[in-house]
């Protein structure tokens, strides 16, 4: 195996977001671990224009004040990414049968966990 790329440096051919998020996890289709720190994640995010600057920036701020919320994230963000790789892997290689008995309800759990947090929130902004 090469020398593995850091989040910064790694390519991001992966096409769309959650492929080059799960290939956070390999190196020439070998497993590795990309996503060393909440900071990791934030490098990602940014480079893949998932968020703007400033959202960034307070996302750094709360890490920075809460570091134990953020390595929670960061390890939410690592069995999502586990999630998804299984059933990725799973479809290529066309073990079909398989995914509605382990990887598919794993897989479910995350997406209704992450539709259970959307809603609306207040934000001061300044309308001109």
């Amino acid at each position: 195996m090469g020398k593995v790329s850091t989040i910064a440096e790694m390519d991001l051919a992966g096409g769309v977001a959650c492929l080059d998020f799960v290939n956070t996890a390999l190196n020439d289709e070998l497993p590795v671990e990309r996503l060393h720190s909440y900071t990791d994640l934030l490098t990602l995010i940014h480079r893949l224009s998932l968020l703007d600057t400033n959202i960034l920036a307070d996302l750094k701020k709360v890490a920075e004040n809460n570091p134990e919320q953020a390595e929670r994230v960061l390890v939410k963000a690592r069995e999502v990414r586990q999630s998804m790789l299984s059933l990725f892997t799973t479809l290529v290689g066309g073990q079909l049968p398989q995914i509605t008995a382990q990887i598919l309800p794993s897989f479910n759990g995350h997406i209704r966990e992450a539709l259970g947090e959307r809603g609306f929130l207040h934000k001061e902004t300044n309308w001109r």
